[in-house]
């Protein structure tokens, strides 16, 4: 999933390459509010589907007949992509709050890199799933969400910087 993400950046930034008049920042921003989104449904069906199905816990959900990962039925797990698709849908509704006042314009994908990569980082923990490797305790997914907001914060500041310089030599 980060992955699709990941490539969908690159596809935009090549589109944006040889398609003549498309505004780069324009396109990443809307991206950037509709990423969420489909992020929320899609983790509703990952936990219709059974997968990324949450640690076992003193709450959450049991489940029954699941011949897909029948290792989870009759367990109470922790609804990992439920909360997943809570919090994508909460980032959806701030992003898009951001996008029709204009603020944060041309870095909306940057804020969206920062705040994801720090739930899913979070998340990981009660994921439960081993099937997503592990560095060093960490998993694959919480090493790109450690590069993802790294590069995003980067680049936030350099922006910062380039608009201050600007106003600064005006």
């Amino acid at each position: 999933r980060s992955g699709g993400f990941i490539g969908a950046c690159l596809a935009i930034l090549v589109h944006c390459k040889f398609a003549k008049g498309i505004n780069k920042n324009q396109l990443f921003n809307l991206f950037a509010v509709c990423v969420p989104l489909f992020h929320a449904f899609g983790r509703i069906g990952c936990f219709l589907g059974g997968c990324c199905y949450g640690k076992e816990g003193s709450w959450g959900f049991i489940v029954h007949n699941n011949t897909l990962q029948p290792a989870i039925n009759d367990v109470r797990r922790i609804p990992v992509p439920l909360i997943e698709s809570f919090i994508n849908l909460l980032i959806f509704l701030l992003l898009l709050y951001f996008f029709k006042t204009k603020k944060f314009e041309n870095k909306l994908i940057y804020i969206y890199m920062i705040i994801y990569p720090v739930a899913r980082f979070i998340l990981e923990f009660y994921r439960g799933d081993e099937i997503r490797g592990f560095w060093w305790k960490l998993s694959t997914s919480q090493w790109i969400s450690i590069i993802l907001f790294l590069f995003a914060t980067i680049k936030l500041i350099q922006i910062n910087i380039h608009s201050k310089k600007g106003i600064a030599n005006e």
